[in-house]
């Protein structure tokens, strides 16, 4: 049997591009496989230039830089028990 494709479901996803001289980190969106299960958190988010800050996208009064450590605490701080599941 030869398999060519395979499909894998998650509940969070995150889709990190180019944009520009930035980077983009997609947190929802079909076209990109980007998806999240907490309704609190944006579409996307600009990832900071640790290299040359001035060069970071500006961000609009409320916006926050993405890091991966916050993103996964936050997902860890979201997490139900899964005893009660069933299918």
């Amino acid at each position: 049997m030869n398999i060519t494709a395979f499909y894998a479901t998650t509940n969070e996803s995150i889709t990190l591009k180019p944009k520009g001289d930035n980077r983009e980190v997609l947190l929802r969106g079909t076209d990109k496989q980007a998806r999240t299960t907490c309704k609190e958190l944006p579409d996307s988010m600009w990832v900071k230039n640790i290299n040359d800050e001035s060069k970071s996208k500006r961000l609009k009064e409320g916006e926050k830089y993405f890091t991966l450590q916050e993103h996964i605490d936050y997902l860890m701080s979201k997490q139900k028990s899964v005893k009660k599941w069933s299918l």
